[in-house]
């Protein structure tokens, strides 16, 4: 198996749920009509670049990529079709593009949230992967699998794989493939032996992997029948849920969320057109951060607002909102790491 390393090529620019990436998933922002519209858009302007790290793999040979957060990818022989059609692909050659979100604060300023279906989860961490020939969006060919592993803090058994798609503006979660844990010092991952997964090559080490949240001893791995949207999480159990509103000057393009401080969960919100976002199932007690933005596209300011709770105290939440540099407000989402 031959090793590929991942290093820098493009920049993605992330403008909350409207992914403004060419070749991701595109979606709009819509206008606030009176009564609840859905889960709470992102802010339509860019907050954040998050870069992408593009890779060059062989196509019809095993190959394996390293990314910079801890992120490990295996490919099998004769991985790729094109997605439209289906067709075998013309190039030796594909280009796998790789973006990462590990940190809160990438995660928040990305506009990416937790949910299944209005269900509460806990991620360990999210990936995106798309790949292209020539240009031309691929997906892995029926019968083949990749095998992502994850960085593990440590690891948690109740973590399932969750592929994710854009829905109502919001990457929205599901169940899909298989997910182990796989110790460093066993060398053979966890688990059944019944389950499919792919033997590491010759040339995995685990030395190789690196996270800015230090040093681990475990990663999760995870087979994949899909490219795009790739997520680790658990189910968060809400106990005695409750509801409350949030108010801010502004539902416009206006990213609205609630951000669990005990563990990486960010949930949207029910827009409502009184300049306020609905949270309910949320649990009786919990500590939370509620958290308002949008950038101004002409200032490159951020207008902000942010209230530490106890869910339960107070049905509403008024929102004080103000103008920051974008530059402190990002250092203001590190608070959350």
């Amino acid at each position: 198996m031959s090793v590929a390393s991942c290093t820098i090529q493009k920049r993605v620019y992330m403008a909350g749920y409207h992914i403004e990436w060419k070749a991701f998933a595109k979606t709009s922002p819509r206008n606030v009509r009176p009564g609840i519209t859905g889960y709470s858009l992102n802010a339509y302007n860019a907050l954040s670049t998050k870069p992408s790290q593009e890779t060059i793999i062989n196509a019809e040979n095993p190959d394996e990529i390293y990314c910079a957060e801890g992120t490990v990818i295996e490919f099998p022989e004769n991985a790729f079709v094109y997605e439209n059609g289906g067709g075998a692909i013309k190039c030796t050659q594909v280009a796998v593009y790789v973006t990462e979100f590990y940190t809160m604060s990438d995660i928040i300023a990305s506009g990416l949230t937790t949910t299944d279906n209005k269900r509460t989860l806990a991620s360990a961490g999210m990936v995106h992967i798309e790949a292209r020939c020539h240009g031309e969006k691929l997906k892995l060919r029926p019968g083949k699998k990749l095998t992502l592993r994850m960085p593990a803090f440590p690891g948690d058994e109740s973590m399932k794989a969750f592929s994710g798609k854009l829905r109502d503006g919001i990457v929205d979660w599901k169940v899909d493939g298989k997910l182990k844990i796989d110790n460093f010092n066993d060398g053979a991952p966890d688990g059944d032996a019944g389950d499919s997964f792919p033997e590491r090559g010759d040339s995995y080490n685990p030395e190789r992997l690196s996270s800015n949240e230090g040093e681990y001893q475990e990663t999760y791995i995870m087979s994949m029948t899909k490219l795009g949207w790739i997520n680790c999480d658990r189910f968060y159990e809400t106990k005695n849920p409750t509801h409350f509103l949030v108010k801010a000057d502004s539902v416009e393009n206006t990213f609205v969320a609630l951000i669990f401080r005990d563990t990486k969960s960010v949930l949207p919100g029910y827009q409502f057109a009184n300049f306020s976002t609905e949270f309910n199932g949320i649990p009786k007690g919990a500590d939370v951060t509620i958290l308002a933005y949008r950038v101004d596209a002409k200032t490159k300011e951020a207008v902000v607002g942010r209230e530490d709770i106890t869910v339960g105290d107070t049905g509403v939440v008024q929102l004080a909102m103000q103008h920051v540099k974008l530059d402190e407000f990002k250092t203001m989402l590190k608070e959350f790491d």
